[in-house]
């Protein structure tokens, strides 16, 4: 009984621990079935997205409460989400599958930082990573060239295979001029103010929006002005034809302005 109403009043369902099955809304329902869990107190947890069918405000808390049972009972929890925001939060390690095959499995922030594969990186983070093709290239040190005028020296691995899509977060960038030397050139599309950041849509080619993630005062730009996009040569990632992330480095003549 000691159990059952410190979980429940964890899980805010203690009012409704009178109430039968029916009359609980689904929300509700997600939540007595997380109590009944937690008030079994198994050796291992098994999650299958417990959160999906709460509102913001308690998916947030429940992520907190999650955190800090696991951190005070010491039990292992396997915990199945769509959620990238729930999987970068709480684990101390993820799997990441596609279709039922693992494609990778690290710390959240190896994940993020060092993605083996294209899969990977557009999987984490939101907005998603930005992803361009770029156009022929030799297999050994080269310039680097794709839409909106991109343009990078770049040495690797040619072991690795032949680069043929680049990857920038939509942190990672910056609006600039359109003439700013050595930026991607694109058309403002439009902006999304979120209060504590926000979020701009930059149309590369007819088929290609990239966005950009900042924060700070937004900036005075008008939909169909010619922007730029500023970008630093680590925050670069590049893919092979067979989507695996090619390691690469900087040449000594990094410095090339965006393509005429």
């Amino acid at each position: 009984r000691h159990r059952v109403a410190r979980v429940a009043d964890m899980l805010k369902i203690g009012h409704l621990l009178e109430r039968r099955p029916r009359q609980l809304s689904g929300g509700q329902r997600q939540r007595v079935a997380i109590g009944r869990a937690l008030v079994g107190q198994p050796e291992v947890f098994l999650f299958d997205e417990p959160l999906s069918n709460l509102d913001a405000d308690l998916r947030m808390e429940m992520r907190f409460e999650i955190a800090k049972l696991h951190a005070d009972v010491k039990t292992t929890m396997i915990y199945v989400t769509h959620d990238q925001t729930e999987a970068m939060t709480l684990a101390d390690r993820i799997v990441i599958l596609n279709h039922g095959q693992i494609e990778q499995v690290g710390r959240p922030r190896e994940l993020y930082d060092r993605p083996e594969n294209r899969f990977v990186a557009g999987f984490l983070g939101s907005p998603r990573m930005n992803f361009a093709p770029l156009e022929a290239t030799a297999p050994a040190a080269t310039v680097l060239r794709g839409a909106g005028g991109f343009a990078y020296a770049a040495e690797y691995v040619a072991a690795e295979g032949r680069p043929a899509e680049i990857g920038l977060r939509p942190e990672a960038l910056k609006l600039v001029g359109a003439e700013t030397k050595g930026a991607i050139r694109g058309t403002f599309e439009r902006m999304e103010d979120l209060g504590y950041e926000y979020v701009c849509y930059v149309r590369l080619t007819e088929t290609l929006v990239w966005t950009v993630r900042s924060t700070g005062s937004p900036p005075q730009i008008a939909p169909g002005d010619p922007v730029g996009l500023s970008w630093q040569p680590e925050s670069l990632y590049l893919f092979g034809e067979d989507g695996r992330r090619i390691d690469h480095r900087a040449s000594v003549s990094l410095a090339l302005g965006a393509s005429s």
